[in-house]
């Protein structure tokens, strides 16, 4: 498990495209929940975002397994993921 982890993170390797894609909406979720804690507005939902004007409706909010985007707030921070194609959080496959 943990070689397959390493070759997916190593440099010049490319993940499957729905990885990619799911990479991508994570990152521009994470961006935006980023900006929207930063006005004070708490620990945002991905409508949040949008009805905020920091999320474009157009970009997708779910991963390439259908499964919406979730946003977890601690401490101040947001962070979002997907949990990935066996849809468990907490397991190997998440992509953060």
């Amino acid at each position: 498990m943990i070689v397959g982890l390493l070759i997916l993170g190593s440099p010049g390797v490319a993940l499957p495209p729905s990885w990619d894609d799911t990479e991508l909406g994570v990152r521009s979720v994470q961006k935006a929940a980023t900006g929207y804690a930063g006005t004070g507005g708490g620990c945002p939902t991905l409508p949040d975002l949008v009805e905020a004007g920091f999320l474009d409706e157009r970009l997708p909010v779910h991963d390439e397994w259908g499964v919406p985007l979730s946003i977890v707030c601690k401490d101040g921070y947001a962070e979002v993921s997907s949990d990935g194609p066996d849809h468990r959080f907490g397991t190997a496959d998440d992509i953060h």
